[in-house]
C-alpha cells in the first residue's frame, strides 16, 4: 500500500499539489506501520520472498534518486534481516498485533477513497494523471482485496486460497503485463513482444475454472507466473543497470516481483 501511495502521487502534476502532499502523508503512515510489522515480528518469523527481493533496497534507492521522494530504506534492510529464532520469547503479542491490524485497516480506507477520488477524477477529465486509468483502478481493487483479508483476520476467519483468490491474481499478472507492454520505450520491440505474449497466457488462464483440486492446471498456472517473475527480474536489473529504455521506475518493477512471488506462494497452498 505504502509503494502504492509512491505511485500516484509522482504521476501528478504540480497543479495537484495538494494530492501530492495527500500521497506523501499515506506513504509516510504506511511506512510508519510496516516499521510496527516488522519490529513485531523480528525473531519470530522467515521473511517470505514477496515481502522484499534482493533488488527492493536498490530499487528504492535508484528511485528515491530519480524523483526526490522520501523512502526509509531502514525498514526494508530490517525485513531482509528477518529470520526465526529457534527460540523465540514468549511475550504476548495479541493485543499489539490486534492494534496494528486495525490501524491498518483504518489506513487501507483512507487509501481507497484516495485512489477512487484520483480515479473519478481523470475519468471525468478534471485531473491528469500519467497512470493508465486501469493502474488507478488495479491497485485500488488491490486495496480491496487488502482490506478484505485483514477484516478477516481481525474476525478470526483468515480468508484462504481458493479459485476465486487464483482468478484475481491471474487478472492482476495480465494486468501487468499490459502496464510493461504499455510502458516500454516503443524501440523495445522485442520486450514488448514478450510482455504482450504474457498478457495472452495470463488471460488464456482466466478462461480456466481453476480449483485447488486441479493439479494439471495449477501446474500451468504455476509455470506462467514462475515465467513472468523470471520476464520481471530481468527487467527490473536492465532498469537499474539503465539497459531498458522504459518510463518505468525500478521500484514499480520490483514491486511486479514481489506480486509474482505473493502469487506463488498462493498457488503453492502457502499463504
Amino acid at each position: 500500500m505504502k509503494e502504492h501511495a509512491f505511485f500516484i502521487a509522482a504521476a501528478l502534476l504540480p497543479v495537484n499539489a495538494d494530492l501530492f502532499a495527500e500521497g506523501e502523508r499515506i506513504h509516510q503512515y504506511f511506512s510508519e506501520l510496516l516499521a510496527r510489522a516488522v519490529k513485531l515480528a523480528t525473531g519470530r518469523i522467515d521473511i517470505l520472498p514477496d515481502a522484499v527481493t534482493p533488488y527492493t533496497l536498490p530499487a528504492e534507492q535508484k528511485t528515491a534518486s530519480l524523483t526526490n521522494f522520501s523512502f526509509n530504506t531502514e525498514i526494508t534492510s530490517a525485513e531482509a534481516s528477518l529470520f526465526k529464532r529457534q527460540a523465540a520469547d514468549s511475550v504476548d503479542l495479541t493485543e499489539s498485533v490486534n492494534r496494528l491490524n486495525n490501524d491498518a485497516i483504518a489506513a487501507t480506507r483512507v487509501i481507497i477513497r484516495y485512489k477512487s477520488r484520483i480515479l473519478n477524477d481523470a475519468l471525468a477529465c478534471r485531473l491528469f494523471t500519467f497512470n493508465y486509468p486501469l493502474l488507478i483502478d488495479h491497485i485500488r481493487r488491490e486495496a480491496l482485496e487488502f482490506l478484505d483479508h485483514l477484516e478477516n483476520l481481525q474476525r478470526g476467519t483468515p480468508l484462504m486460497p481458493d479459485a476465486n483468490a487464483v482468478a484475481f491474481w491471474n487478472r492482476i499478472m495480465k494486468e501487468h503485463a499490459e502496464f510493461a507492454r504499455g510502458l516500454l520505450d516503443p524501440t523495445e520491440e522485442e520486450l514488448i513482444s514478450v510482455a504482450d505474449g504474457f498478457a495472452q497466457r495470463f488471460n488464456e488462464m482466466l478462461r480456466f475454472s481453476v480449483t485447488p483440486g486441479m493439479d494439471g492446471q495449477l501446474a500451468v498456472n504455476r509455470k506462467a507466473v514462475t515465467d513472468f517473475r523470471a520476464f520481471n527480474i530481468q527487467g527490473t536489473e536492465g532498469l537499474l543497470e539503465c539497459q531498458i529504455r522504459a518510463v518505468i521506475v525500478p521500484l514499480l518493477a520490483d514491486h511486479l516481483i514481489r506480486e509474482s512471488e505473493h502469487f506463488l506462494l498462493i498457488l503453492d497452498n502457502r499463504l
